[in-house]
């Protein structure tokens, strides 16, 4: 009984740590015009059914290439290729609204 009580809270602190738990805690109940201040940009509404919808923001970021330090001295150093970072933010809204769930979606392109 006591190791599922540990693995429950291990997996529950694991859980809460997400950048998606961290997303929904942030912007719960918010509406579209406060996601659209936030983000800078004006959001693309998707209409689902059951009068639900979602919008969904992209950020992207250019990311240099650099050293990766293995903490010895070598000849050749290693270095890490430069990449485009591509985050999507999708949100869930109700039909009030409001925000009720979101995700994030990263890619990185060469």
């Amino acid at each position: 009984m006591r190791q599922i009580l540990i693995v429950l809270v291990f997996s529950g602190i694991l859980f809460s740590c997400s950048v998606q738990q961290k997303m929904i805690r942030q912007f719960e109940g918010c509406d579209k015009t406060q996601l659209d201040q936030y983000f800078g940009q004006r959001g693309s509404v998707v209409r689902l059914s059951d009068d639900k919808q979602y919008v969904a923001y992209s950020k992207s970021k250019f990311l240099r290439s650099t050293a990766i330090s293995k903490g010895e001295t070598t000849l050749d150093p290693m270095v890490s290729p430069s990449v485009e970072k591509q985050e999507k933010y999708i949100f869930y809204l109700d039909k009030n609204g409001k925000v009720t769930d979101c995700k994030v979606e990263t890619k990185y392109q060469k």
